[in-house]
């Protein structure tokens, strides 16, 4: 995937899809689409042997439980992430939200949960006092992922 500067200011994405592509890009469109990755079928490969297929199988079965017992938080869902920053972001809004990546979306919801929190502590100190620690702001967001 190539991304390239044009002579209007919009990036260009191009280049091809392969098979190490295929799942990201199909990622991609499914979340601009508001689409659950759980919602779409998987297709079923052809086997070259019946052992093969009982293998595939079994392994279909412990995903599914699996999935079952790890959903992911809709809360961090890209739709939602991006309501979010329109509604409390300083400066974003629907007009310009989508002239950022998902990485800095993603970044900028993180910050912003941060800043939400340091603020509601930073209350909580000056009205009880208590343990706080005012260089909080400035650790890693990484750290604790």
């Amino acid at each position: 995937m190539n991304k390239t500067l044009q002579k209007d200011g919009k990036f260009l994405v191009d280049g091809f899809i392969n098979k190490k592509t295929y799942q990201i890009v199909r990622d991609l469109c499914l979340q601009f689409a508001d689409v659950s990755v759980d919602d779409v079928p998987e297709e079923t490969p052809k086997f070259q042997t019946e052992k093969d297929r009982i293998f595939y199988e079994k392994f279909q079965k412990k995903k599914k439980t699996y999935t079952k017992s790890s959903k992911l938080d809709p809360n961090y869902e890209l739709s939602n992430m991006i309501s979010l920053l329109c509604t409390f972001h300083p400066s974003l809004s629907y007009s310009n939200i989508f002239q950022l990546t998902i990485g800095q979306i993603r970044d900028s919801f993180t910050q912003l949960m941060r800043q939400r929190k340091f603020d509601i502590g930073q209350m909580n100190y000056a009205v009880w006092g208590g343990k706080y620690d005012p260089m909080q702001w400035i650790e890693r967001i990484d750290k604790s992922n």
